[in-house]
């Protein structure tokens, strides 16, 4: 357990003894204020988000985690308000022991419920929102428990610009990985100049997809030519590249493939040195690069548990068939996605997509070998981004 399921079982406790004393009816009306509350907030926060610039930092999270407070604490107070008016209104001295208990087991279910909604938005969060979100062993028990939770707080999301890893929850259940076990190595094995290749041929991706702001990274391949992940550019009618030097580059679509979740970008003055694609067995470790939250480079080393090939749906969960995936031992973040796995010999074994649900240090990668293969579907002219994910 961590610091996060703490706080949360802390709660839990607050919140049974609350309802304990308070009874169900009065709760009842008092949990309905909250998340009525909460729900109007991620409503304000969507509207602002289709109309601001949005941010996708900690400091962005803790200002939407304000407006979401701000929400629930007057819809808590309406909801106790009118939960005192119909107690008063009903004789509770009848059962006033199974009152107290309705209260309790009330208290308790409410918490569960909050935390499986708000949880998953931490997740995508990068830094340590979404590391301690992925490593709680409370928001794991009950994803297994509930499965996906809705986006009834979606605004969250879209303020923070999040449009990467949130759309591809189904496709990462769907990953089996049988016996592997997966462990994040704490130093990269890559030497000063292959790493200081790899950050030079990095880049970051922002795409503007249906008034969210997705975004995630890339690698130059060839001359002018960039992969990344489908699911990063999905319904883009705009796609930036830029790195933390000073590059700042449009680029065009010229391939996409959602089910293997590979994108070819153009861009034709793009001066960035490229990076070669392996043509052997993937490394049996390295580091990857990208721009967690589109914020500055990040180094994540990685370890890998072996390759799987795998059923699963393209990125909008259709047309489920086989798969190449890595399985990889890693700590990423969103915004990662897309970011070249490198090895020590300084050769790109494929792109990082995704992260376990339940496991902060399992990530998951396409082999180079699938993303070679949709470069050569590569057309001279842009082809269409397809539609978004949300």
């Amino acid at each position: 357990m961590n610091a996060l399921d703490v706080a949360l079982v802390l709660f839990a406790l607050s919140a049974v003894f609350g309802g304990w004393r308070a009874g169900f009816v009065h709760r009842a009306f008092s949990w309905l204020g909250l998340f009525g509350g909460i729900l109007v907030a991620s409503i304000v926060l969507r509207r602002i988000a289709s109309a601001t610039e949005v941010a996708t930092d900690a400091p962005a999270l803790l200002r939407s985690l304000a407006v979401l407070v701000v929400g629930a604490v007057l819809g808590n107070a309406v909801g106790t308000w009118l939960g005192s008016r119909a107690s008063a209104a009903v004789d509770e001295s009848a059962f006033d022991l199974l009152d107290s208990a309705g209260g309790a087991l009330l208290g308790l279910a409410s918490t569960a419920l909050m935390a499986w909604m708000v949880l998953p938005t931490m997740t995508m969060v990068p830094g340590w929102p979404a590391d301690i979100a992925r490593s709680s062993v409370v928001a794991s028990r009950l994803n297994r428990a509930l499965g996906p939770a809705p986006d009834v707080l979606d605004g969250v999301s879209q303020s923070l610009g999040l449009g990467a890893f949130d759309g591809l929850w189904h496709l990462m259940e769907q990953i089996d990985i049988g016996g592997l076990q997966p462990e994040a190595p704490l130093e990269t094995p890559l030497s000063t100049e292959v790493t200081d290749s790899a950050i030079e041929s990095t880049v970051r991706v922002r795409a503007e997809t249906c008034e969210v702001l997705s975004l995630g990274s890339g690698v130059v391949v060839s001359p002018g030519v960039v992969v990344t992940n489908a699911h990063v550019i999905a319904g883009a009618t705009r796609i930036e590249l830029s790195n933390d030097q000073g590059l700042t580059q449009t680029a065009t679509l010229h391939a996409v493939d959602t089910h293997r979740d590979v994108a070819v970008l153009f861009a034709k003055e793009l001066d960035v040195a490229a990076l070669p694609l392996t043509e052997d067995q993937t490394a049996p470790d390295g580091a990857i690069f990208g721009f967690p939250g589109g914020g500055s480079l990040a180094i994540s080393p990685f370890s890998l548990a072996g390759q799987r090939t795998v059923n699963s749906t393209d990125i909008y969960g259709q047309d489920s068939s086989a798969r190449d995936v890595l399985i990889l031992g890693s700590r990423i973040s969103p915004g990662v996605s897309g970011g070249p796995l490198i090895s020590p010999e300084g050769q790109v074994e494929g792109l990082a997509f995704g992260v376990a649900p339940d496991d902060p240090q399992t990530a998951y990668g396409i082999p180079a070998q699938s993303v070679r293969e949709v470069l050569q579907t590569a057309s001279p002219v842009p082809v269409p981004s397809g539609s978004c994910l949300r």
